[in-house]
């Protein structure tokens, strides 16, 4: 985690720039070049600040929530936030489910792209955000609640009454 800056002197330009950086995040801050970005470790995962679940793709074609879903990305990328969206996150001929792990354990966000019923309930998304309520209800045991939130992205005019039964929960 986030040492101390060592106690030196360092010079004011970027080089001396580039030095304080490595001391300070040096061994929690890598290049990961599978997925082209800065990941932060927080000494056993990688961490993320918000996990987009979505249906990628349908008979083989890409959804149009996964559009939408890439777009979001983009904007909360753009915004300086770590987020997982396995369209762009997962490396490709990997193991995808250890970053998959990764990124529900560490993020305190959860973002579910929906168009359909279908989709919010198609296997790999509902295990997301199955995981991540699990998730919700350990923090809510061992500390009276939990700080991770999470939202449904409704597009193509899907209404709140659409929402899978185990999910409508979080509807405000």
């Amino acid at each position: 985690s986030n040492m101390p800056v060592k106690s030196r002197l360092y010079e004011l330009n970027d080089t001396g720039n580039a030095h304080r950086f490595i001391d300070k995040y040096g061994s929690d801050l890598h290049y990961n070049v599978d997925n082209k970005m800065w990941m932060l470790w927080n000494g056993s995962n990688w961490q993320f600040d918000v996990f987009i679940s979505v249906k990628q793709n349908d008979q083989g074609h890409p959804t149009f929530d996964k559009e939408q879903a890439n777009e979001l990305y983009d904007y909360l990328t753009g915004k300086g936030l770590r987020v997982f969206n396995s369209a762009r996150t997962l490396p490709v001929g990997k193991d995808f489910e250890p970053y998959i792990i990764s990124a529900l354990l560490t993020a305190k966000v959860m973002i579910v792209v929906g168009s359909c019923t279908q989709f919010m309930e198609s296997q790999w998304v509902k295990n997301e955000w199955f995981r991540f309520q699990w998730l919700q209800k350990q923090d809510e045991k061992r500390n009276g609640k939990t700080e991770r939130l999470l939202f449904c992205y409704l597009i193509r005019g899907m209404e709140p009454e659409s929402i899978p039964a185990g999910l409508n929960r979080h509807i405000q």
